[in-house]
């Protein structure tokens, strides 16, 4: 082997972290198994770090992994007939490895796969039924920039011809999409959404199945690609845009699983309004989320293991490095164990969100609004987690065998993927106002019967500390529809009036209705446990709790909830719910159950046969085309 995996170091009890992770991964659980053997079998050909490879090698490496996962039984289409699930699932244990590689995934198997066969019908399917995974490249293009599909400036068309029945699809210079991976050197296929219009007629937003390429691979003369090859580090997947002029699409393919052009070139759709063919496709745009959240809280985990294990990878006799470890996160353990509780809170968190979205579907309101706010919560954890624990490796932290660059690509890739977070938080709260309003949504009530005030928070129950979470959401919440009520004569509509007003407000309100749900994961997870797991998560949620609300405690001075004392208290209690998780620290880490080679030992340092081993990848692929 090119490495050794680096021997665990434990004393907990193997029981113990089977709970935690069965808490932590509770569906598709014979399948991520599957997923990390093999990760395990191929992780030196596929998955280990190399350094100081040219971009084109980048992308072709990029491509070999896309087709070994294509190849494998574990990553198909048809997975979406028959349990979902298992593609969020493949992404989350894809996330341990390499953030790019699900850059690559989610857009291949979430948004083009998923989309053929949620939108599409058995035609579109059997297009493609000889096909390997690894032979069909499918691209899903992310919508123009300045743009949302809900605005009705979205300008991307496509307008019916029934006279040659096909469609003509157009997209304006200022309306390009924008999109990734290396889709313009290997997709056939894409998905394109666009504006409908049927005998001069608006039929809403649509899917097409549009084919790139002719028979010689070339590109049609209608589509244009404008790659952007000057990247940030991210060299193994290719930015860009593209457009389309007056290309044609065949009306077969438009994916007519709720809207449909018979022969006469009648418009027929079982769903009447156009906001509800929307949110048929606002489906997948869930999926993404999801799978992008995934993949990130997974990145975190990977931050965490390193940092805490920094040492063992460190060439020095057993004894010192145990001594080197003890010291090391003994001086960052204040830094460190807030970041695992965090990392625990927000994962069962997306466990509620995925739960939601199995059960209830897309079109939930809910499951739009969990889905939303957890992904912008955890990558946004991701970015920060990767930051602060690569602290704690010291100068070591600089080496490509940890990998720092690649969690803060995920966590990068994360932010602005399928939504910006700062978008999506509006978003958010834009749905749990209009919820409260309509009586969708129910505001949730506190546990002690009133509102916590500077009298009864000397208490750091946990009854306490939850009604402290809900004061943080509940409060900013009636603030903010005081405020919309107050002015919004002022202004056009809510979001010029959020524009132009608090948004700084809306931004929090979305944050603390996220962190309220992990708070109260958290305190579902403490009920339906016993034994030496529940103590392990009456850590997790005080150090978690304790900490959103030593972050906010500017805003609960402010509204009496605490006082200067009261604050101090806070303090001293977070430090001492940081001490006692802290003893359960190897028990989490354990429980993530990371691949042991992704946290094995370098070649002792041997950078020169780290170097041999990449220059004979170089010298296999010199003659390979620029991508």
């Amino acid at each position: 082997m090119f490495f050794q995996p680096r021997e665990c170091n434990t004393n907990q009890s193997a029981a113990e972290c089977q709970n935690l992770n069965q808490l932590l991964e509770p569906d598709s659980r014979e399948y991520r198994q599957k997923v990390r053997q093999f990760i395990s079998r191929n992780y030196n050909s596929l998955f280990a770090p190399h350094k100081e490879l040219p971009p084109p090698l980048e992308r072709r490496m990029a491509l070999h992994g896309y087709q070994a996962l294509g190849n494998s039984e574990y990553f198909s289409f048809k997975n979406y007939d028959v349990n979902p699930q298992n593609m969020v699932a493949a992404n989350e244990i894809l996330g341990f490895t390499n953030g790019l590689t699900n850059a690559g995934l989610i857009p291949h198997y979430n948004a083009f796969g998923g989309a053929l066969y949620k939108l599409g019908t058995s035609f579109h399917q059997n297009q493609f039924s000889n096909l390997k995974n690894s032979e069909l490249f499918g691209w899903h293009p992310y919508y123009p920039a300045g743009f949302d599909p809900e605005c009705n400036e979205f300008e991307v068309a496509a307008v019916y011809d029934n006279r040659t029945q096909r469609f003509l699809l157009n997209s304006p210079v200022n309306s390009r999409h924008a999109w990734f991976t290396n889709s313009y050197a290997n997709s056939n296929w894409a998905i394109v959404y666009a504006r409908l219009v049927v005998d001069g007629v608006e039929r809403g937003l649509h899917g097409f199945l549009v084919k790139l390429r002719d028979e010689n691979s070339q590109l049609y003369p209608e589509i244009t690609f404008t790659p952007y090859n000057q990247n940030a580090q991210a060299n193994d997947f290719s930015i860009g845009s593209f457009e389309f002029n007056n290309l044609s699409v065949p009306r077969e393919y438009l994916l007519n699983r709720y809207s449909n052009i018979d022969n006469q070139g009648r418009f027929i759709s079982a769903l009447p309004n156009v906001s509800d063919r929307y949110s048929a496709i606002h489906e997948q745009i869930l999926l993404g989320r999801l799978s992008v959240s995934s993949a990130s809280i997974s990145a975190a985990k990977t931050a965490i293991c390193m940092a805490v294990t920094a040492p063992w990878v460190q060439p020095s006799s057993q004894e010192f490095q145990k001594e080197l470890e003890r010291i090391g996160f003994v001086q960052n353990r204040y830094k460190i164990v807030p970041l695992i509780a965090r990392t625990i809170a927000l994962n069962l968190g997306l466990n509620h969100a995925k739960e939601c979205w199995s059960n209830e579907g897309s079109q939930s309101k809910n499951t739009a609004v969990l889905s939303g706010v957890m992904k912008s919560l955890i990558t946004w954890h991701a970015q920060e987690t990767a930051l602060v624990c690569k602290e704690n490796c010291g100068a070591y932290g600089n080496h490509n065998w940890y990998r720092w660059s690649s969690v803060l690509e995920t966590g990068h890739a994360g932010v602005t993927a399928e939504g910006n977070n700062v978008a999506l938080q509006q978003h958010v709260t834009k749905a749990l106002l209009d919820g409260f309003e309509n009586n969708t949504f129910k505001l949730p009530q506190y546990l002690n019967g009133t509102q916590p005030t500077n009298n009864n928070v000397k208490n750091t129950s946990i009854e306490t500390l939850y009604d402290v979470m809900v004061f943080r959401f509940v409060s900013r919440v009636n603030k903010l529809g005081a405020i919309i009520n107050q002015d919004q004569s002022q202004f056009h509509n809510v979001g010029e009036l959020w524009l132009h007003g608090d948004a700084g407000l809306v931004q929090r309100c979305s944050r603390a209705y996220g962190e309220y749900i992990c708070a109260n994961e958290l305190r579902r997870a403490m009920q339906n446990q016993s034994g030496e797991l529940r103590k392990v998560i009456h850590c997790v949620f005080r150090t978690f709790v304790l900490d959103c609300i030593q972050n906010d405690m500017s805003y609960l001075l402010i509204n009496g909830v605490y006082s200067n004392d009261n604050g101090s208290q806070c303090y001293d209690a977070l430090n001492c719910a940081v001490n006692d998780l802290a003893q359960y620290t190897h028990t989490i880490i354990d429980s993530f159950d990371i691949p042991r080679e992704i946290i094995a030992n370098p070649p002792s340092f041997n950078w020169n046969l780290l170097g041999r081993h990449n220059a004979k990848l170089c010298l296999q692929e010199q003659n390979l085309a620029k991508y």
